[in-house]
């Protein structure tokens, strides 16, 4: 009986020293209204585009390290489109990058618009972000396109785009 419980604790022992830590769990969110007040996306999440949203009426959103957004067909993000001011601060790590990708199960360059940033859009920053799989809009846009606005793109990739990065 005893070496029973001697066994039991030093299995236990060994895989508890085994085990890895796991990442958090991925929470998969959809995203299709316009977004009109502060708001965070949060690490370790997915968020899918599924047509074009803006943000506007003074918002920003906060994106942080690790997330993933992906996007549907023919989907983007404006920022202060429809005039005002908006902000998209999306600041990645070297070791947590943020992900701009397509939704699609097979990837291809085209596959979502892009990501529209106009006048109000100052005070929007990208840094550590990768941008895959987009400018499907037009051979005149890119993944990222910008009008009379100002943003601060560093550490940034840019793959795959069907146009200009």
């Amino acid at each position: 009986m005893k070496q029973t419980i001697k066994l039991f604790i030093l299995l236990t022992v060994l895989v508890s020293a085994c085990t890895k830590e796991k990442d958090p769990i991925s929470k998969i969110f959809y995203i299709k209204d316009d977004i009109k007040k502060n708001t965070t996306w949060s690490a370790n999440n997915v968020y899918i585009i599924q047509n074009e949203i803006d943000i506007n009426s003074n918002a920003t959103l906060t994106i942080e390290a690790g997330v993933t957004v992906k996007f549907e067909n023919g989907s983007g993000i404006t920022v202060a489109y429809n005039g005002g001011f908006g902000a998209i601060k999306a600041n990645g790590t070297a070791s947590k990058p943020i992900l701009f990708t397509s939704n699609a199960s097979v990837k291809n360059a085209g596959d979502w618009d892009a990501v529209w940033l106009y006048n109000g859009a100052g005070g929007s920053s990208f840094n550590y972000c990768t941008f895959e799989y987009g400018g499907g809009y037009s051979a005149n846009y890119g993944m990222i396109y910008m009008t009379s606005a100002q943003a601060s793109f560093e550490n940034c990739n840019f793959r795959h785009s069907e146009s200009f990065g």
